[in-house]
C-alpha cells in the first residue's frame, strides 16, 4: 500500500513484522549493546523492537529519503539507540562501516527493490 504518493510502504504489517524482528533477535542471539544494520530500514520501527526486546542499537540505512527522515523524527523523541541516513545499497558500498563493525545484519523485504 502506498498512501498520498510517498515512495515507501505505510501500509503497515500487523503483527508480522514485529513477529519477524522477535524471531530474529531470538534466533541470533540478540543481546543488549549488538549493533544491527537495517538495511531497507524504511520507517525505522525495527529499531525500536529489536532495542526494546533485546537492548540492540541500530544503524538503518535506506534509499528512500522520506523513509529516513521519518525514522530519524521518530527515534528523536525516544531513548531508542538508533541512527538513520539515505544510502542506496545497489549503488553504493557499506565500506564505510568498516570490517565486522555490525554484529547483526538485516534486510526485510528488501532485495526485490535491488536492480
Amino acid at each position: 500500500e502506498n498512501s498520498g504518493g510517498s515512495r515507501f510502504w505505510q501500509g503497515g504489517c500487523g503483527v508480522m513484522c514485529p513477529l519477524r524482528a522477535a524471531v530474529i533477535g531470538a534466533l541470533t542471539g540478540l543481546s543488549p549493546g549488538k549493533l544491527v544494520l537495517d538495511v531497507g530500514s524504511g520507517c525505522g520501527l525495527f529499531s525500536d523492537w529489536l532495542h526494546e526486546w533485546f537492548g540492540a542499537k541500530t544503524i538503518g540505512v535506506d534509499f528512500v529519503e522520506e523513509a529516513v527522515q521519518q525514522a530519524q523524527d521518530r527515534v528523536s523523541s525516544t531513548k531508542t539507540p538508533a541512527a538513520f541516513c539515505y544510502l542506496d545499497v545497489s549503488r553504493t558500498s557499506l565500506s564505510f562501516l568498516g570490517p565486522a563493525s555490525v554484529d547483526l545484519a538485516i534486510a526485510i523485504s528488501v532485495l526485490h527493490y535491488l536492480r
